[in-house]
């Protein structure tokens, strides 16, 4: 067989049937060596050097970077030119996009076609001249891609770890993880992990759970998010967290705070972890608070990247975030979804993050790592449970209230009534508790001058946790329809929750005859 020289690594003139190019593909990715004549074909008719020479650089052609794919190639044969495209791209038909596999870059079909494979060519036969000599011209081979049958196409697109490439007649996006976990030395995370939860062991043994889950069950979204803070900076949260990153890979990322206001999220595709870095809780906490329980709990995502078609994929991104203020993110009372840290003392020695980095930046550690989290015992952690509660929740919810909110967080305490002893003495009788009202009735007590309007009233009795009696409903309170507010904690809320709306408005009818006030807002009852 004779096979032209060219300088032009794109430019193929062989016909693919005078060589069996896959066969030499599998011997070079078992890791052959060319110029071994031990590791080479030995059958008789083992293909020559120059033979083989050919077949890797079509073999280089074939899995080049992608940045080498669109230099332009011409192809002699049609066939040849199809099967390179099946093997390079895939159409996928909800999307109504092509994708490239190497790595996973998305086109919409007319740019793809006219703009960044236009100059992909394929040799064509036109006819013969008038002396019976055959007339070829070269076409994009892109266009009449789309028109084959044959081509490569799946249904959609999708994201799931732990999944083959190709998962439900879908094509799955998710890349694999770069290590392969094997037993080590893992004593560099095992004394950070000590030092940053010194004083709390059920929330180290929480916060490893949390890790070590999604590795032990691929494509588990957990519905809580972490956040860790601390006064002092350079406690080692942050390096912490870059080794569970390395676990990932290319699966996890970082972003600023900025990313998460940002109308393009191309940081969310193709993740399972996701690092919020330095979050200080700028602009309105409140807005991004909404945005933030979406990410933490839907169970799709859209992606929005600049000039690219819309995805809606699997959401299987766990949050995890880092701040040094203790209060990043508005908290309403009742939260579920965020388990607060905070980290106190001051830092270790330099010296233990010098080796710290070393042992996260090793192969060996991250392998170690990996093994480590897979055989984290997990028993007792629930991926859907809300998050437990820790001292450091409270207080960045306590910070997130507003004034008329913290009034009425604590109005179950301020409240006094008539003792039955003594109609003309106020009390705090046990088991005598006033905890029924409208919205009204509160915004008179909290502003005489009505300057505040009865939703937001409303807004914040929910904000701090209150629920309305009925489910919600209209219950007849002196031959007026009122929604009623149950202004009580714990077993009392759930108690006046179970009642009829008759036992609700019997209830309401003692409390209002007996009914003081004593206001944290102006010290004084009315």
């Amino acid at each position: 067989m004779n096979f032209p020289n060219s300088s032009n690594d794109f430019e193929l003139e062989l016909n693919p049937a005078e060589l069996d190019v896959e066969a030499h593909e599998r011997w070079l990715e078992a890791g052959a060596e060319q110029d071994d004549p031990e590791e080479s074909f030995v059958d008789p008719d083992a293909p020559t050097a120059s033979e083989l020479q050919e077949a890797e650089r079509r073999f280089q052609a074939r899995h080049a970077k992608p940045q080498d794919k669109c230099e332009g190639r011409k192809f002699d044969d049609a066939k040849f030119a199809f099967e390179t495209f099946n093997k390079l791209f895939c159409f996928v038909i909800k999307e109504n996009a092509v994708v490239r596999l190497s790595d996973f870059a998305m086109f919409k079909p007319e740019t793809f076609a006219a703009t960044q494979y236009a100059n992909w060519l394929y040799k064509q036969l036109d006819g013969k001249d008038k002396d019976g000599k055959e007339q070829f011209s070269y076409r994009p081979v892109a266009w009449e891609w789309f028109k084959r049958a044959d081509r490569n196409q799946l249904r959609s697109v999708t994201y799931a770890p732990g999944k083959s490439q190709v998962h439900d007649n879908m094509l799955n996006l998710w890349r694999g993880l770069p290590s392969i976990p094997k037993k080590g030395d893992v004593s560099p995370w095992i004394e950070l992990l000590d030092f940053l939860f010194a004083d709390g062991p059920e929330e180290r043994r929480y916060f490893a759970q949390w890790l070590a889950y999604p590795l032990q069950h691929p494509g588990t979204k957990l519905r809580t998010a972490i956040c860790l803070h601390s006064h002092e900076q350079g406690m080692g949260k942050n390096i912490l967290l870059e080794a569970v990153e390395h676990v990932y890979g290319a699966n996890a990322t970082e972003i600023g705070e900025s990313q998460l206001y940002a109308e393009f999220n191309s940081w969310q595709l193709g993740r399972q972890f996701i690092i919020g870095n330095e979050v200080q809780g700028g602009r309105d906490k409140r807005k991004i608070i909404e945005r933030l329980k979406l990410l933490i709990t839907s169970p799709t995502s859209w992606i929005n990247e600049k000039f690219k078609p819309a995805l809606e994929l699997p959401n299987v991104a766990n949050f995890v975030f880092t701040s040094n203020n203790p209060d990043p993110f508005y908290l309403a009372d009742g939260d579920r979804r965020f388990w607060i840290w905070e980290i106190k003392g001051t830092p270790l020695p330099s010296s233990f993050y010098t080796r710290f980095r070393a042992w996260k930046n090793s192969k060996e550690g991250i392998a170690a790592l990996y093994y480590h989290l897979l055989h984290v015992d997990c028993s007792g952690f629930n991926p859907d449970e809300r998050a437990p509660m820790t001292e450091a929740k409270e207080e960045m919810i306590e910070a997130s209230r507003t004034e008329l909110e913290q009034w009425l967080y604590d109005l179950p305490g301020t409240i006094l009534y008539k003792s039955s002893a003594d109609p003309f003495s106020l009390s705090n009788e046990k088991g005598k508790p006033v905890t029924l009202f409208t919205a009204k009735e509160l915004l008179e007590q909290w502003d005489s001058d009505k300057k505040e309007k009865d939703r937001n009233v409303g807004n914040a009795l929910h904000n701090v946790g209150y629920r309305k009696a009925n489910g919600g409903k209209p219950i007849r309170l002196a031959g007026r329809q009122e929604r009623v507010w149950i202004v009580a904690h714990g077993d009392e809320a759930k108690r006046l929750l179970a009642l009829s709306p008759s036992q609700i408005a019997e209830e309401y009818a003692k409390q209002q005859s007996n009914r003081y006030f004593i206001s944290t807002k102006e010290n004084s009852h009315v």
